[in-house]
């Protein structure tokens, strides 16, 4: 899509797999009549690849994508069933498997029994009625669900940061919102609490919670809690904590963690661990919007009048993860009251939420890159907790928007 669409793209393929090798008289040479067979092949493997990876291409409810699968079809039919019927059964049946209408449903066989309410007979639910960890199982199914939405051509071209990129790029656009609301939950959640002892219960709650995401491959939903957690009211509230022993050391420390896991060394802790394609996984969306701005502002689309294929190559092993992590869904049961209010139906997180209003897309973004550059250009055996700190209590108040409001 940097250079081309996939209709011209269709179009070249079958123009490849149809007309004859210029100049030969493939019914005079053996040689050459092997050739353009193993050109066709070839034409049917990037179909292949093309249905198997990329399907959204087709299946959209869009008119392109109807005209790209009914040409598909007309293809397979008039031309391919006729050369190698083999190949037109492969690419058939692979449509089907890719088509979302016929896709089974999802199966529970095997996962885990939901944990029993903590509160049984709670008539409203919220953070306490459940579990931690039962609560982290909810946040991977809803997070996952998301992060499943999000198409490649979304992510190219810096789609999320353009005017119309709530049409270019929807399911960015709404997972970003989707991990601002999380983070203005978990500050509202702690600093709406009438007392001390609760305040301090609830921020330790989402410790645990925030532990559970971690041991589930949940990294998004874990930096929505740590960026939820650094938000400069509750800092405040937790150095005194700290001081009067309210709070554990453990907690503390856990934080501490997490910071190194999350944002040292250009998230070099985070990379590390999604190197090693765990499964299922819901990886933080930020890591790849920053390594795709990087890759886009930092090469040209061509060199010397020539498509940079070393640009789209780094570009399509960003997307290529992202697609491995898309492909495996978390075998856990929904808990539909639980869901529906992790997912913040209501429209809100908490009374006090009213005061939080949305920034830019383009300033969050740019915001979390620069910071991250400043980041990764120091000594990385340098004490840097309170400089870590201190900007990501400012990036939590970017990203979220949230307004420095007095609770």
């Amino acid at each position: 899509r940097a250079f081309t669409t996939p209709s011209d793209l269709f179009e070249a393929l079958k123009h490849a797999y149809i007309t004859p090798i210029a100049n030969i008289d493939l019914s005079t040479s053996l040689d050459h009549q092997l050739q353009f067979q193993l050109r066709k092949q070839r034409v049917i493997n990037v179909l292949k690849l093309w249905l198997g990876q990329h399907s959204a291409d087709f299946f959209n409810p869009t008119k392109q994508s109807r005209d790209l699968l009914n040409g598909l079809h007309v293809f397979i039919r008039e031309h391919i069933s006729k050369d190698l019927p083999r190949h037109a059964v492969l690419l058939t049946r692979l449509y089907h498997r890719m088509d979302p209408a016929k896709r089974p449903l999802a199966s529970y066989e095997g996962a885990p029994e939901p944990d029993p309410r903590e509160k049984k007979h709670a008539r409203v639910v919220n953070i306490t009625t459940y579990g931690s960890l039962e609560v982290a199982r909810q946040l991977c199914i809803v997070s996952h669900e998301f992060f499943c939405k999000i198409e490649p051509k979304e992510l190219l071209g810096l789609a999320w940061t353009k005017p119309d990129r709530n049409t270019q790029s929807p399911n960015v656009i709404n997972m970003i919102h989707r991990s601002n609301t999380v983070s203005n939950w978990v500050t509202a959640s702690i600093l709406t609490e009438s007392g001390t002892k609760k305040k301090v219960k609830m921020f330790e709650k989402f410790i645990d919670i925030g532990n559970h995401c971690l041991a589930l491959n949940n990294y998004n939903s874990l930096m929505e809690i740590f960026a939820g957690l650094q938000h400069t009211n509750v800092l405040r509230e937790r150095k005194q904590w700290l001081e009067e022993n309210l709070i554990s050391i453990r907690y503390a420390e856990q934080i501490e963690e997490w910071c190194t896991l999350l944002i040292a060394n250009n998230k070099r802790g985070l990379r590390e661990r999604l190197a090693k394609r765990p499964t299922p996984c819901v990886p933080f969306l930020g890591l790849y919007l920053t390594d795709i701005l990087h890759i886009e502002e930092g090469n040209k689309n061509s060199v010397d009048g020539l498509i940079n294929f070393r640009k789209c190559s780094m570009l399509a092993a960003s997307l290529k993860e992202i697609q491995w992590f898309q492909e495996v869904p978390y075998k856990l049961i929904p808990v539909q009251e639980l869901q529906e209010y992790i997912r913040f139906t209501d429209g809100t997180t908490s009374p006090r939420a009213k005061h939080i209003e949305q920034k830019s897309v383009e300033s969050e973004i740019n915001f979390l890159n620069n910071k991250s550059l400043s980041l990764t250009s120091r000594d990385s055996t340098a004490d840097m907790f309170d400089e870590r700190i201190g900007m990501w209590i400012d990036w939590c108040e970017k990203m979220s928007g949230i307004e420095k409001v007095s609770y």
